[in-house]
């Protein structure tokens, strides 16, 4: 990636980050909005408890777990040995480090361990009793595995970022383009999933995106990923 190109994306996930902190720091009740279509008085949120959504959320985690583990074994045999695939170790490296660095450490164990922002079913407005928050005030409201922000929104984003990366290096362009164009519905599913549940906020889902993109930028940067 050239020096432009870096500081022409690094200049559009900050402009994004700026517009997400603005907006719903001016109107976190936009979380609130969204959030209402998906429950009901009666039921809660309902589609949570569809068994076929159930199922399908497990699949898409296992799916992005299978992709982390692909990677690190990928990349452990590309140094020992030979590229897989024809993919360069450093595009193996950046899908591993990505899934670890993002949804990992910064998403799963700074974020959500630490934020306390209460969950959409667990809040007053929805039947439970916690206070709602706006995505930016750090509180007390949840002790551990908090809303802020989405886990799997993050681990989503991580998935189709890497496979955007790893694509690149296959040399059978169609299955390159057969792999990303079911990738990315499945992960736009994934995360949106998190919002329908009530398990997340819409804010929440925004800046783990973000958060995993300005992640995966700096490692395309620092391994000299190749992205032609």
């Amino acid at each position: 990636m050239t020096e432009t190109n870096f500081r022409n994306y690094s200049i559009i996930l900050l402009g994004m980050f700026l517009i997400c902190a603005v907006v719903f720091s001016a109107f976190p009740e936009i979380d609130i909005y969204i959030a209402a279509l998906f429950w009901r008085p009666d039921a809660g949120f309902w589609i949570a408890d569809i068994e076929w959504v159930g199922l399908l959320r497990k699949g898409l985690l296992r799916l992005m777990t299978a992709v982390f583990l692909a990677s690190t074994a990928a990349w452990i045999i590309s140094l020992a040995w030979r590229p897989v695939f024809g993919v360069a170790a450093r595009a193996w490296a950046f899908s591993t480090l990505l899934f670890l660095i993002g949804p990992g450490v910064i998403v799963n164990v700074v974020l959500k361990e630490n934020w306390g922002r209460a969950r959409p079913k667990d809040i007053g407005e929805f039947g439970g009793d916690r206070e709602f928050t706006a995505p930016l005030d750090i509180t007390d409201q949840c002790v551990q595995n908090c809303s802020f922000v989405s886990g799997e929104g993050a681990g989503a984003a991580a998935m189709a970022l890497a496979l955007l990366v790893l694509t690149r290096g296959l040399r059978n362009r169609g299955i390159a383009a057969f792999l990303m164009s079911v990738t990315w519905p499945l992960a736009l599913t994934a995360t949106a999933l998190r919002v329908v549940m009530g398990r997340h906020f819409l804010s929440d889902t925004l800046f783990s995106v973000l958060i995993v993109a300005s992640v995966a930028l700096i490692l395309v940067r620092l391994l000299k990923v190749d992205l032609r």
